[in-house]
């Protein structure tokens, strides 16, 4: 008999060191802090923030059907409510010891882009029916525990776990939580390095730091091994595109690499771990990038010995994610969309992919919204992204942000024209004068807070 998820009130009290107005009555199957998504039978989280205090909405709860509530205040009404110090803190240690009951292998996947790309695909290729994955890109202090919480060992052989982080000392926690059995680190660039006072090893050794918890195995790219590997006790697996340089370590290294080879329709993936060999066919376009992305969780789901021919299969399932890299066609033009979020990674992957697609001498309009949290070398970052564009001397250039005038200064720095471009205070702003533009191509690339979708016409 499978019995049905549920968390046991007197636990709860207990990883909390909270105390009961009165017991719940109905089981506790999932927590929930945002009313507008609350379903029935989950346990509302009353979180304080700078704009909102959840406490203020507990009745709401109780009225959507809600079991009960964590809070830091007792709220007048008859709801069962679970006293803390501290609601967001109290869920964190709900989900370390909801961990330790977990039976189920989990992967956790960090890195400075292609995070949610990497766990989709990797949640795909394990077998997406018995395979739980992060929701969206709950990857946060927040996000990781709800995440961790939802995970139903009835149902799920993995989880595939997101993990980001943006300002020192996040990871250590985030890490103690998700206890993974697998570490996926998929690069580390120079998002939100402002908080690291600028400075990669900072940020790689931050990073490296899920590395300390986890319990079986671990895949970084050979170009990371120059930094100082925290100590494990891990397998560690080196993945490389070149002739592995086996540089220094006081930890053993498996190298594993790949080869890739352009086709009219995709890429041709050949991947080589000692004596074995594997081909695959990726019937799709995306950029260099993204290729590594591939070809890492290609390798990981090789090492859980899942034959060949079924990651064929399930790769050839595989669809763009929303607004990361796909096309939207609308009235015979055609758009690009990659603006969920954007740092000089993905920013170059993007216009790789984009102008390997899009024809040749023909005019384009890109529309370069700006990147948030790169610290003081924010206008260089920004005046380099015109470094990457193949133009032509009909090209537009629509930005966006508060970095437009250095975007602005890098093309023209390559002698684009000034007449080739605009800027514009918001992308709602832009929308009218791209509406005159008689172009088929429109490449869409920038941080989320500038919403570029808006740009697209809806029909």
């Amino acid at each position: 008999m499978i019995h049905r998820k549920q968390f046991n009130p007197i636990d709860l009290a207990q990883w909390t060191q909270g105390i009961w107005t009165r017991l719940p009555i109905k089981t506790i199957q999932n927590f929930c802090f945002d009313t507008r998504l609350l379903k029935a039978n989950e346990c509302f989280l009353a979180i304080k923030t700078d704009h909102n205090d959840g406490h203020a909405y507990v009745e709401q709860a109780q009225q959507l059907g809600a079991t009960a509530a964590i809070v830091e205040r007792k709220v007048s009404c008859s709801l069962p409510q679970l006293i803390v110090s501290n609601t967001l803190q109290a869920l964190q240690r709900i989900a370390f010891h909801y961990r330790n009951t977990l039976s189920t292998e989990i992967f956790a996947i960090t890195g400075s882009c292609g995070k949610t790309t990497a766990k989709e695909l990797l949640a795909l290729l394990l077998n997406h029916e018995k395979t739980f994955k992060t929701p969206d890109n709950f990857n946060n202090r927040l996000g990781v525990p709800l995440s961790l919480t939802q995970i139903d060992p009835n149902r799920h052989v993995q989880a595939v776990i997101e993990v980001g982080i943006s300002k020192p000392y996040e990871m250590a926690a985030l890490a103690k939580m998700v206890r993974p059995n697998t570490s996926i680190l998929l690069n580390v660039g120079p998002a939100h390095i402002g908080n690291f006072n600028d400075d990669i090893t900072q940020l790689v050794k931050e990073k490296m730091t899920l590395f300390q918890f986890s319990t079986n195995n671990i895949f970084l790219p050979d170009a990371l091994l120059q930094y100082p590997m925290p100590l494990h006790d891990c397998q560690t697996y080196a993945i490389t595109q070149a002739t592995p340089q086996h540089i220094p370590n006081k930890i053993p290294i498996h190298y594993l690499r790949y080869t890739a080879q352009a086709m009219p329709y995709g890429w041709q993936l050949q991947l080589y771990n000692g004596t074995h060999h594997h081909a695959f066919t990726l019937p799709f376009r995306i950029g260099t990038g993204q290729l590594y992305t591939f070809a890492s969780v290609l390798h990981v789901t090789l090492e859980c010995k899942i034959p060949a021919d079924i990651l064929q299969q399930r790769l050839n399932l595989w669809i763009p994610i929303h607004q990361r890299g796909e096309w939207l066609h609308i009235n015979n033009k055609h758009y690009f969309v990659d603006c969920y979020n954007a740092n000089p990674l993905s920013f170059a992957d993007s216009l790789q992919h984009f102008q390997k697609e899009v024809p040749l001498h023909v005019p384009h309009c890109y529309i370069l919204g700006s990147m948030a949290e790169l610290g003081s070398k924010s206008p260089l970052y920004h005046r380099q992204i015109a470094q990457l564009i193949q133009n032509t001397s009909q090209d537009v250039f629509i930005l966006i942000g508060d970095f437009a005038d250095d975007i602005k200064a890098g093309l023209l720095d390559k002698n684009i024209q000034n007449t080739q471009i605009k800027a514009f205070k918001t992308a709602q702003a832009a929308k009218a004068f791209l509406t005159t533009l008689p172009f088929a191509y429109f490449f869409l690339k920038g941080s989320h807070r500038y919403h570029l979708e808006t740009c697209i016409p809806t029909g």
